[in-house]
């Protein structure tokens, strides 16, 4: 592990620790189920400090993936915070085709949904617009591996394309995965089509309404939330 890893860790602990708050770790780790310790640092905070991180470490150093999943490996869900927000950064200023291995690492590691969202939209997403030659693969990678966030990912990582939605695509993946009952699922598939029908509510509503669209209500229900 480079020097550079641990110096910067450092730098973020002494930013972050002097504001860990107990109490307020306790309902942060119930609300996410208990998956996940915290430190109790509020998301306006969490903000706050990453610019102020980012203006002290050296960009360089903190935009290397060795530094990203250390973060992402740590216990408290802060630290996978601040992991997502750099993996964002990182695909935004210097994207790396290679990069979509560190991705599905973080996707499958510490995950639940409030990583798996962001890293979808935020990361996955960026990263599949520089590498559309890579979306084929990935899509077909992720579906097949029976992984659940994995699979909500490919619903999810087109989610703010607006009008360079690929809507075959999107329909492709929504039919491929809508007989799974998993909630995590279901919900995304309605939340993609809603987002999408943003854009383009007749082929969303079409769609949905249609004899090949065999998604449970949920999934309707969200689709539709808005018509």
């Amino acid at each position: 592990m480079k020097n550079s890893v641990y110096r910067n860790f450092y730098l973020l602990d002494s930013m972050l620790l002097p504001h860990a708050d107990r109490e307020a770790a306790v309902g942060m780790a119930k609300y996410m189920k208990n998956h996940f310790p915290f430190l109790g640092i509020p998301a306006t905070l969490r903000k706050e400090i990453l610019r102020d991180f980012k203006k002290s470490a050296i960009s360089n150093e903190i935009m290397q993936w060795d530094f990203i999943r250390y973060l992402h490996q740590q216990s408290c869900r802060e630290y996978h915070y601040f992991a997502m927000e750099l993996a964002k950064l990182r695909v935004q200023k210097k994207p790396e085709i290679s990069d979509i291995e560190h991705i599905t690492f973080m996707l499958q590691t510490n995950a639940w949904w409030d990583t798996v969202d962001f890293l979808a939209a935020h990361v996955l997403g960026i990263y599949l617009k520089k590498f559309p030659e890579k979306i084929t693969e990935v899509l077909d990678q992720y579906t097949l591996s029976k992984h659940l966030w994995l699979q909500r990912s490919t619903l999810l990582f087109s989610l703010f394309y607006k009008q360079e939605t690929d809507w075959e695509l999107l329909k492709k993946q929504v039919l491929l995965l809508q007989n799974q009952k998993d909630f995590f699922i279901q919900k995304a598939i309605g939340w993609s089509l809603r987002q999408y029908a943003k854009t383009s509510a007749l082929q969303v509503f079409t769609f949905v309404n249609s004899i090949d669209f065999q998604g449970n209500n949920l999934a309707k229900k969200e689709a539709l939330k808005h018509f």
